[in-house]
Order: C-alpha cells, then structure tokens, then sequence
C-alpha cells in the first residue's frame, strides 16, 4: 500500500520527538556530569588551600597548586553561565581566589560577569568576604553600588543594600551605613533581612562607645529579678554567652 502525505507527516514528527528525546537526555546527563565536576574541583582545590595552610605556605604562591585548578573550575563555569553548575563554578571560583589571597584577580573575574548571570546572587557576599580578609571593603561598595544602579528585582535589590550597608558598616562609614540599612527596613519591613538591617541599625545609632547601655531585666541565676538600672553609677562587667 502506497503511504500517504498524512502517515509520512506522522513518521517524521515521531522522528523529530524521538530524536529529540535522545537529545534532551544526553544533555541532562552532560548537566549532571558537569555538576559533579564543579564539585569534584572544588573538593580537590579546599584539600590543597586546607593542606597549604597547615604547612605554614603562602597561600598567593604558586606552589599550592590550588590557582590551577580554580583557572579549570572559572572555564568549566564559562561554558554555561546560566546553569547550576555553571552558576556555582563561576561563584566559587572567585570565591577561592579570595581564600588564596589573589583579591584583584577575584575582582578582575567579578568585572567579567554580565549582570544578569546567577552568581550574582552570592558574589557581593564573596565581594564581603574579601573585605574582612583584606581590611579593603571599596570593591564590595563598588559593585553593590553598580547593581543598584540597574534594574533589579525587589529582591535583588534589598539584598544588594544590605550587602552595601554591612560594608559601610564594616568600613567605618557609620551615617551612610545607617542610611542603607533603613532603606532596607524600609523596603522589607518584615522579612528576616529587613529585620537584621533593623537591628544593624539600632547597633550603629544606639551602641557605640561612650553611650548610656540600654536599660534591660531579666532573672539571676538565683531566680531573682536583676535590673541594670540598679547598678546606676556602678561598675558593670556583663559576660553575654549562649548555649546552642
């Protein structure tokens, strides 16, 4: 029997799905491949900063062989920005120059990143991190400034004023870190970043050295009930602990 238009139309549009069902498949586990390698990278990069350190190495020299490894985990993260696994390669390794102390070649690969990728989700905490190791927070205030400048979402955008207010913050710029912060509490009143920026801010204006302690209550170890106040004009040491 001759095939007619309509079952060949048919053959070749199970051809098409089944071909690309393969595809789809392939490339699911190529993903899958490639998150293992992100991780099996940075395994292998952590061992090598974590042994450099207990040698007593300098962490910048090359002899760690960490800094080769990273240039692998950035170029596996090159290939597909947009991924999961490129996301986190691109994250961490930016974020394990900052460990090996090479900050300017971690903020020479932040410059790369186009603003829409998804690292930026977690690279203004790396920028952060950076800060507190190398006492430099102006590359954090830096690039936490220039994503405000674009359009974020809601999101977004409280994340980068909070990042921003904790470098001000950490870098001594008490009246604008003051002023990022209620920006934030401002915008998300009753989030849990909303309600740490609050906080951040009551510690800058309410604090600081010199200042009166806030008058608080609570019970003694013997169940009494002990009120700052009745120390007025006394010598207070408190030692303030947790059990977690």
């Amino acid at each position: 029997m001759k095939p007619t238009l309509r079952s060949v139309s048919w053959l070749v549009v199970l051809a098409l799905w089944s071909v690309g069902t393969l595809f789809a498949a392939q490339a699911e586990r190529a993903f899958d491949l490639s998150v293992a390698q992100v991780r099996e990278l940075l395994t292998g990069i952590q061992q090598a900063i974590g042994e450099a350190r207990l040698r007593g190495d300098d962490l910048t020299e090359e002899r760690t062989g960490a800094r080769a490894e990273i240039q692998k985990l950035w170029a596996l993260g090159r290939t597909n920005p947009a991924s999961e696994a490129g996301k986190l390669a691109t994250e961490e390794a930016i974020h394990q120059l900052v460990h090996l102390g090479r900050y300017t070649e971690a903020y020479d690969k932040v410059d790369l990143l186009v603003p829409g990728e998804p690292a930026w989700s977690r690279i203004l905490e790396v920028l952060l991190e950076a800060g507190e190791l190398s006492g430099d927070y102006s590359a954090g205030i830096e690039h936490a400034l220039s994503r405000l400048d674009r359009e974020l979402t809601p999101d977004e955008r409280t994340h980068a004023l909070s990042v921003l207010g904790s470098a001000y913050k950490a870098s001594g710029r008490k009246d604008e870190a003051i002023a990022t912060f209620r920006k934030v509490v401002a915008e998300t009143p009753e989030t849990p970043r909303g309600q740490r920026a609050r906080g951040h801010a009551h510690e800058l204006i309410n604090l600081n050295p010199g200042q009166p302690a806030p008058l608080f209550e609570a019970p003694s170890l013997a169940g009494d009930s002990v009120a700052l106040d009745d120390f007025r004009g006394r010598v207070v040491l408190m030692s303030v602990w947790a059990s977690w």
